[in-house]
């Protein structure tokens, strides 16, 4: 009899994306979740993509256990309209022999029959948007959600008619979300290969055509900034860790978790280690390996260079490194020389200047919103806090810009406006600021002083409050969401000019978002005004 040694490949459909993640996500013992600033994202949770402000890229390549290559490419671009993304991912084995074996029962011989290559891919086109986009769900802010379309191929080349129709090519679909609760924190969950049979997501062998689902796995996870800006903790060094659970409802395997953390002792510059659970076969049935990972990243101009150390089980032959190549966009902290020198250094004590229970050390306004405090252009609560999320009213921006202008108020006999009595709390501040032309009134007269201040229009008030230079003519949009073609865009670019927008630099702008009195503070304290009453207040201090 004769026969052919490679067992029949139906039922063993393969996903790449279990392994080739890109070098990063790896090094973090695919702790991956939660991140949303790499286009890694697209393989892991796609629901990050929609947080990334510039193009991002990635590639890698490696050697898994010596014999399977392993190649990554993958890309996406935020838009007005969300997130797009490709990506590729290829595993491949090559000559792996063939025989036949002839003969009768106690008495077969082995032959050889050449050899053969072994190849799975997947194709991913990506979506990703925040959830509040949709007029259903526009109060869920800060929750972002992601799309996945794939399409498998798996078979062989070569080989002749023991390896025909030893293949086939299937689709599926992967969806995710992320929610930040905080700046400092995301929480993420994935589906990888959700849809069922019934809904598409299968894979079907040429021989026979035989058709079985893709196994699908979930992941739940978060990433937390320990270090650095907007962090629990503060500090000039960025510090992540990251924790997911992986598990797999359509196939009797145990659930895994994912552990890393990165360090970037310097802005060019990141150590990350971790540890990347995966089932392992043993006598007693399934068992889990802790696969040590570790890795460095370097970063200049905007382009990437990771590498990524794998242990695979406990054998040193099966020690793995793979290397990316990527592209994420200039450095936001890298700022120009001439950014850095309105840069205004806090050389005074914490402790004489107002501080509130509710603006720790790692927030990312406390300076700005200390100082506002401080020189009385803005006000804490009776509670002793600040509320610096909480949002901004157009009759408090009034009152904020009058106190740092510094001029005098009078106060007001008749009501200012239709909807502003005399005896409203701020009606002089409202006044003076539209008599100085600061504010205008909507069309029906009518001045709104409840209304929460958008941050488009509260830029083009602080803008004409700095008498920030309005370009002649705009060259580009000012930013992803903002079309040169706005009215406001001029405004827009003055005030990025002027630094007024420096904590939004490689961020989208939202113009509908709503100002936080902690943007506010932010914002006043790049200002003219701002800076001559900060420097003042700074000399008084010092002698």
């Amino acid at each position: 009899m004769s026969g052919n040694v490679l067992a029949d490949v139906s039922g063993s459909t393969v996903d790449p994306s279990e392994i080739g993640v890109g070098a990063r996500p790896l090094a973090l013992g695919r702790s991956f979740v939660g991140f949303s600033d790499d286009a890694s994202d697209i393989f892991i949770n796609p629901a990050g993509l929609a947080r990334i402000r510039t193009p991002k890229a990635v590639s890698m390549t490696g050697q898994l256990l010596q014999d399977i290559n392993y190649t990554v490419i993958g890309g996406a671009n935020p838009t007005d309209w969300g997130t797009f993304g490709i990506g590729y991912i290829n595993v491949g084995l090559s000559r792996i022999p063939l025989t036949t074996i002839t003969g009768s029962p106690g008495s077969e011989e082995v032959i050889p029959a050449g050899s053969t290559n072994y190849f799975a891919s997947v194709t991913t086109l990506s979506y990703s948007n925040e959830l509040s986009k949709i007029d259903l769900f526009k109060n869920y802010r800060n929750i972002t959600y992601g799309l996945n379309l794939k399409y498998f191929t798996q078979g062989f080349t070569g080989g002749g008619s023991l390896v025909s129709d030893a293949g086939g090519t299937g689709m599926d679909m992967d969806i995710g979300i992320q929610y930040r609760p905080r700046k400092e924190l995301t929480l993420g969950c994935s589906v990888l290969n959700a849809l069922p049979e019934g809904l598409g997501g299968r894979f079907t062998w040429a021989k026979g055509n035989v058709v079985e689902n893709i196994p699908a796995l979930i992941k739940l996870g978060g990433t937390a900034k320990m270090f650095g800006k907007d962090s629990y903790y503060g500090g000039n060094q960025s510090v992540y860790l990251g924790l997911d659970l992986d598990m797999h409802p359509t196939q009797p395997r145990p659930a895994v978790y994912h552990i890393g953390a990165e360090w970037w002792p310097i802005s060019v510059m990141a150590l990350r280690v971790g540890i990347d659970q995966q089932p392992k076969g043993t006598d007693a049935g399934v068992g889990v390996d802790n696969n040590l990972t570790g890795g460095i990243g370097l970063k200049y101009n905007g382009y990437t260079f990771d590498y990524c150390y794998h242990q695979f089980s406990d054998l040193s032959d099966n020690t793995t490194h793979f290397f990316s190549i990527g592209y994420v966009g200039k450095d936001d902290s890298l700022k120009p020389m001439d950014e850095k020198k309105r840069a205004i250094p806090i050389i005074v004590a914490s402790a004489s200047l107002e501080n509130f229970s509710d603006v720790g050390q790692g927030h990312w306004a406390k300076n700005p919103i200390e100082l506002m405090a401080t020189l009385n252009v803005m006000n804490g609560y009776h509670d002793g806090k600040f509320r610096p999320d909480e949002k901004v009213s157009r009759a408090e921006l009034a009152y904020m810009l009058i106190k740092l202008k510094g001029s005098g108020v009078s106060d007001v006999s008749s009501d200012p406006f239709s909807d502003v009595s005399r005896n409203h709390w701020a009606a002089k501040y409202i006044k003076a600021a539209s008599d100085t032309g600061l504010m205008t009134s909507y069309p029906d007269g009518t001045f709104r002083p409840d209304s929460k201040v958008t941050r488009i229009d509260g830029v083009v008030i602080l803008s004409r409050f700095t008498q920030a230079q309005e370009p002649a003519n705009i060259q580009k949009d000012p930013y992803v969401d903002v079309s040169r073609a706005n009215n406001a865009a001029r405004y827009l670019v003055a005030a990025q000019s002027y630094g007024l927008l420096d904590y939004l630099i490689g961020k989208k702008f939202e113009p509908n978002k709503e100002l936080s009195r902690a943007e506010v503070a932010e914002i006043l304290s790049k200002t003219g005004p701002g800076k001559d009453k900060i420097r003042s207040y700074l000399q008084t201090a010092a002698r």
